[in-house]
């Protein structure tokens, strides 16, 4: 005996179209995929004006904007704008901040915390470090917000960064070394009083150092130096031929580069740039570097 045929209707076709449709919108809507990175939301876990101390080996201290002597770091502690902070010998620390980046700190390095500002509705940031001495190494996640400043200023340069893996060397003596390991970053001449600002010495800060805000005021990336305009001759109705100042000579200082992945730039002591070479893997391989990228490794970059 043949079993019943179970006969289809165009209502009972439109039944089972609308049960599928919303099948697939629950499961779209519990178990979302993963958005690309610059549009990615994250989780502002840490206050928008604050940086998180989320590793500390050795022994690092703070200057505290408002007061009178260093104080000692530890995990978990929290540095805000204005902060001065100088790292001892073989020590390392690694800042989380509230977009999820990661800045961390070699041994004997000395820089000021100068802008945190993240929104994390609009996805917007100002996040601006002053680095006077050392090493750093930035893993800076990607936004997609208007305002997306994430700027590391030293005494010679400033590396604008968007998403990318870098890292940069500060030396009063050398000047600065700006390595690009993944994404691309802008870098150019600083402002000048970023340039010749600084603490007065390896101790606390001086009496007449200024916590300048870089990237404020009339800082900020350069614009283009427009070259000398025509002069036009004398006219008929003149008094006489009348001396015209030559072209400007443009400053050294004046300069801007961008530095791709694999990609390094030097400037030296007195600010002059080098133009963009290649560097190797290879040539690059240190006990810095790899403690970076096992850092990376763990935190699923």
């Amino acid at each position: 005996m043949h079993p019943k045929a179970v006969r289809t209707t165009p209502s009972r076709v439109i039944g089972l179209l609308c049960l599928c449709f919303l099948c697939c919108a629950f499961i779209d809507w519990t178990c979302p995929v993963n958005a690309p990175a610059g549009d990615e939301a994250f989780e502002l876990d840490i206050a928008g004006d604050k940086a998180r101390v989320d590793l500390l080996e050795g022994l690092a201290q703070v200057h505290r904007k408002d007061g009178k002597d260093w104080e000692d770091l530890k995990e978990g502690d929290f540095l805000v704008p204005g902060d001065m902070v100088k790292t001892l010998e073989h020590a390392r620390m690694e800042l989380k901040l509230p977009d999820s980046s990661l800045m961390r700190f070699d041994e004997t390095t000395t820089f000021v915390v100068t802008s945190i500002d993240v929104q994390a509705q609009t996805k917007e940031r100002d996040i601006r470090f002053t680095l006077f001495a050392g090493r750093t190494w930035a893993k800076v996640k990607s936004l997609a917000g208007v305002k997306n400043n994430f700027d590391l200023y030293t005494r010679n340069a400033v590396a604008g960064i968007r998403g990318t893996t870098y890292r940069v060397n500060e030396s009063p003596e050398e000047g600065t070394l700006v390595r690009v390991y993944s994404g691309e970053i802008k870098v150019w001449s600083p402002p000048k009083a970023a340039a010749s600002a600084g603490p007065s010495s390896v101790g606390a800060p001086g009496p007449t150092e200024s916590r300048i805000a870089p990237g404020s005021g009339t800082g900020g990336p350069p614009r283009e130096v427009s070259g000398p305009g025509e002069v036009s001759g004398p006219s008929a109705t003149s008094a006489g031929p009348k001396e015209v100042a030559g072209p400007r000579e443009v400053s050294m200082m004046e300069w801007v580069y961008i530095v791709r992945a694999m990609q390094q730039v030097r400037i030296d002591a007195q600010g002059r740039a080098s133009k963009p070479t290649d560097f190797t893997k290879e040539e690059d391989t240190n006990d810095w570097v790899r403690w970076n990228e096992e850092r990376d490794q763990k935190a699923g970059f």
